[in-house]
């Protein structure tokens, strides 16, 4: 190699020090990390990365900060489009759900966005959803709301499809009354205004157990039942839930395009962190019991839930267009 080349390759090296190589050394993360939440404060998936936040900043291979940003506007697109949107060097992240942004994909996507590029890190966490309903429907069984019309509390298209499911699944027709928040929706069904609510039942059951029996639980939409929850599951039920979506999933994600190495040493922190017992604490003391999964495990697992989404990628264009 001549002397020319060889000062212009060390130049450009000293200037890049991490675009070539398999690792970023003590390079990376340069800076506070952002992680985006794209519901309001206090919701699962709020709860899930206040508990997880402090946890990756205890296990970064450099100590920075981990900020939550909560940006709630039009039923998460904003916050996932501002995901989709941030420079791809691992400094930005969110929480998302990988079946929440296929449905919205589509019934509304976003201009400029392919969600299918998303890069997904490792999941945090899956919750089966609840049926909740209220007292005053006067329904004492799920028999009794078949051939009725229920009014459902939901916001968002992902909750609207996932609750036309659950109506149609025990036979009862829909309507659909916007809520900003599950305590919202909560109130509303508690005083007769709303009938029903179907919602993770980590967040949801907290609002019964407040409710003083005005809000009861009718079947989580699982088929095993949930360890220390003593509500039945639709299967014991007798209802055949051809269902979408079974639950909510919160999953660590970051934009298109991050680089390899970025990826690997975000995937090398959170073994760390699922193996800290400070975040299974956390993260049970915030109700949202860990259900974690990353590297091939995930990205099957997301093909699956995806997959069955394309397969009747119709049907759920139609049912938000009746909503």
């Amino acid at each position: 190699m001549n002397q020319r080349v060889f000062l212009i390759l060390s130049a450009f090296l000293l200037i890049f020090p991490f675009t070539i190589g398999d690792t970023l050394g003590d390079q990376w993360p340069s800076q506070d990390i952002t992680l985006i939440v794209a519901t309001n404060p206090g919701g699962g998936f709020d709860l899930t990365a206040r508990a997880t936040a402090p946890v990756i900043r205890n296990n970064l291979p450099r100590r920075v900060s981990v900020v939550v940003k909560n940006i709630p506007a039009a039923a998460g697109k904003v916050g996932f489009r501002e995901l989709m949107k941030s420079k791809p060097d691992g400094h930005t992240v969110g929480v998302f759900d990988p079946e929440d942004v296929t449905i919205i994909d589509i019934t509304s996507p976003i201009e400029g966005v392919d969600a299918g590029k998303i890069t997904w890190l490792g999941r945090l966490n899956m919750v089966p959803d609840l049926l909740a309903i209220g007292t005053k429907t006067g329904f004492k069984s799920v028999n009794d709301m078949k051939g009725k019309t229920l009014r459902f509390a939901a916001h968002g298209v992902s909750e609207i499809v996932r609750c036309q499911i659950i109506a149609r699944a025990i036979g009862a027709n829909v309507q659909f009354v916007n809520y900003g928040g599950t305590a919202e929706a909560c109130l509303a069904i508690m005083r007769g205004d709303c009938d029903a609510i179907a919602f993770n039942y980590a967040s949801l059951m907290r609002q019964v157990r407040a409710s003083n029996g005005l809000l009861v639980p009718v079947f989580v939409n699982s088929p095993e039942r949930v360890p220390g929850l003593d509500v039945p599951t639709f299967r014991e039920l007798g209802i055949r839930m051809e269902g979408i979506s079974s639950a909510s999933s919160k999953v660590l994600a970051a934009p298109p395009d991050l680089p390899d190495e970025v990826r690997r040493a975000w995937e090398e922190t959170l073994s760390k962190v699922y193996k800290d017992p400070e975040w299974t604490a956390q993260m049970n003391k915030a109700g949202m019991p860990p259900t974690p999964l990353i590297g091939k495990d995930l990205h099957e697992w997301i093909r699956e839930a995806v997959g069955n989404l394309l397969k009747k990628k119709e049907e759920i264009k139609a049912i938000s267009e009746k909503k």
